[in-house]
């Protein structure tokens, strides 16, 4: 299943630019969150709920919505132009709820972390 059909979210809610070994993130001077300024926390959070439902959805389900975030941290600034590269593992799995441990990088370094609860939804 191809990730378009997985994630349903559209321009300019959709943050995730690739699916592979690592998911892609860009952000550009002209998304209308960031104003010219550093990306509000907010904008990583959802960037990274977006690849854990990825993450999610690459067991056989179409994919994931949120339950819950824990121990976000967010250490360094995202400043337009960055491109962001995620990786999620997951670590726990009941049922149809998963675990995924998500971090983000810029050029090798960490810029956000964090723990995502994801429910799988079914085909």
């Amino acid at each position: 299943m191809t990730e378009r059909s997985r994630l349903p979210h559209a321009y300019p809610f959709r943050l995730i630019a690739r699916e592979g070994v690592s998911l892609g993130f860009a952000v550009t001077t002209s998304d209308a969150w960031s104003r010219g300024a550093g990306v509000p926390q907010w904008v990583i959070v959802e960037m990274m709920t977006q690849a854990a439902g990825l993450i999610a959805g690459s067991e056989g389900s179409v994919g994931g919505v949120l339950v819950q975030v824990a121990r976000f941290l967010c250490p360094r600034p995202v400043m337009p132009g960055d491109r962001l590269d995620l990786t999620g593992e997951v670590v726990h799995r009941m049922g149809p709820v998963l675990r995924v441990k998500m971090t983000a990088r810029r050029k090798g370094r960490l810029v956000a972390r964090g723990t995502f609860t994801i429910r799988e939804i079914e085909r």
